[in-house]
Order: structure tokens, then C-alpha cells, then sequence
């Protein structure tokens, strides 16, 4: 398994809207009385089975903990039928996810700088908002083609980097084969960053990161 084999892209079905209905957490589970969160209507597939959210529903679990939610969209693999209709629910999470949380703070422009030049980052959970690709000027012989995206975290912090290509492309605007894309709303699990710079954009303020290493 490579790098880029981590990445992984997000469930393309989009949920009916039917699908979620607004429930109050507050009789059922630990968060505060009056509390509406989006609980998905398939009761029966829709428990986590981990010891530490075990019998609790999916919309119990976002609202404490979603990146454990996405982290099931993602990554979580599913042996058996019941997992993954699990897996496709904790999907359809994901894409509310992002259409009610990441795609809101890209709009509103709320974002600050995060850490200082130099410094080590961890554990970023990112949604990517946006990708182009531009050509390596330093190797003049080959056609390598990056990646630049622009990506945000759970609070709307926007973050930029660069995939790097894996091999040369044959044509100057095409990724190679052995280069992952990276698509809007893909979910990036970061385990560890440098801050390289800070700059603002039409008011909107972004962290430039380097030194990037996959989970």
C-alpha cells in the first residue's frame, strides 16, 4: 500500500432527504435535554458496534464525536452485510457533513491562521474545498504534474498544500497513473504537518503546510 492509497474518496450516492429526521438526543443519550441532531431513519442498521459507542446511534455518536463518524465513511472496512449498511449511513453523514458544516465556513469565510511558522501539526482531519493542478517548475525534463489543495478543518480553517507527483505525466496537464487525485470533498487524514507560512486571501485567512504524512 502506497501513500496515496490512504486517501479515500467519499460515497458518491446522495442521501435521500428524506432519510433524516431531527431527534431530540436529550431523552435518549448523555447531551443536553432539547438538543436536535439529524438521526437517520434505518433504525435498524444505524448502532455502532465499538466497545466505546456500542448500542448508541450514529446520531447520538456525530454529535459528540463525528470525526469517528467519518472515520467509519472512509475508512472503516465492513466484513459482514450488516457493517456496511453501517458504512453507506455513516456515508450519508459524511455528505451532511460537509454540505452543513465545511461548505457553511467556506462560504461565511471564517477562518484564522493555525500554528506558527515551523511548527508541527497533528492529527488534521481535513475536507478538501478545492483542487488544481500546476507543474513542478524545478524538474525541467519531465512533465511533473502536483496537486495544490485548498482544504478546511471541522471549524472552517482553511489549509494549503501540495500532493506532489509520484511519477512524470505524459502531458502537461494530466496526472500520471500512479498519482492518487484528490477531489473536492475527499476526506484527508493528516497525521503530521509543518506550518510553512500564513497569507490572506480576500479576507480569508489560510495555513500553508509542508512535510505532510498520511494515516
Amino acid at each position: 500500500m502506497n501513500a496515496y492509497s490512504l486517501f479515500k474518496v467519499p460515497h458518491q450516492r446522495v442521501a435521500p432527504a428524506d432519510d433524516f429526521i431531527l431527534e431530540d438526543l436529550g431523552a435518549n443519550s448523555d447531551a443536553p435535554a432539547g438538543t436536535l441532531c439529524l438521526s437517520h431513519r434505518h433504525h435498524a442498521y444505524n448502532f455502532c458496534r465499538s466497545a466505546e459507542y456500542r448500542g448508541k446511534r450514529l446520531a447520538e455518536v456525530y454529535y459528540v464525536d463525528p470525526n469517528y463518524v467519518l472515520w467509519l465513511a472512509h475508512k472503516f472496512e465492513a466484513r459482514n452485510p450488516r457493517d456496511r449498511k453501517l458504512a453507506v449511513i455513516a456515508k450519508d453523514f459524511a455528505v451532511v457533513h460537509y454540505d452543513t458544516v465545511i461548505r457553511k465556513h467556506h462560504l461565511s469565510g471564517g477562518s484564522r491562521f493555525i500554528g506558527e511558522k515551523g511548527e508541527k501539526l497533528t492529527d488534521l482531519h481535513l475536507e478538501v474545498l478545492g483542487v488544481r493542478l500546476q507543474l513542478d517548475v524545478y524538474k525541467t525534463h519531465d512533465y511533473y504534474v502536483d496537486q495544490s489543495v485548498l482544504a478546511a478543518d471541522a471549524d472552517g480553517n482553511r489549509f494549503s498544500f501540495v500532493i506532489k507527483a509520484a511519477a512524470p505525466s505524459p502531458t502537461p496537464d494530466t496526472l500520471n497513473c500512479y498519482t492518487k487525485k484528490i477531489n473536492p470533498k475527499d476526506t484527508l487524514y493528516i497525521k503530521s504537518a509543518k506550518v510553512l507560512s500564513h497569507y490572506e486571501s480576500r479576507g480569508v485567512k489560510c495555513t500553508r503546510i509542508g512535510y505532510l504524512k498520511f494515516k
